[in-house]
């Protein structure tokens, strides 16, 4: 089952992000998201739809959620390619 963190407080905005085999981009993307965010005072959720990548996205998606529970980052996977 796909892990879920679960928002406290309602969110203002969320930015879907869907990947296939983005181990190479989506650091930046998330952390030009977090960034651009700071410059605003709203709360925001990411939430990254893996598409069965085969590459390291997911793991790479998980280090940065552990290395910034600051941000509220969900993911989640799909079992098979859309």
């Amino acid at each position: 089952m796909d892990e879920v963190i679960q928002q406290e407080k309602a969110v203002d905005i969320s930015f879907f992000i869907p990947c296939l085999n983005e181990e190479r981009n989506i650091i930046n993307t998330l952390n030009n998201v977090s960034a651009a965010m700071e410059e605003v005072s709203y709360l925001y959720e990411i939430i990254i739809i893996d598409d069965n990548s085969t590459d390291l996205t997911v793991k790479v998606v998980e280090n940065f959620i552990g290395q910034h529970p600051d941000v509220s980052v969900i993911l989640r996977k799909n079992k098979k390619t859309l």
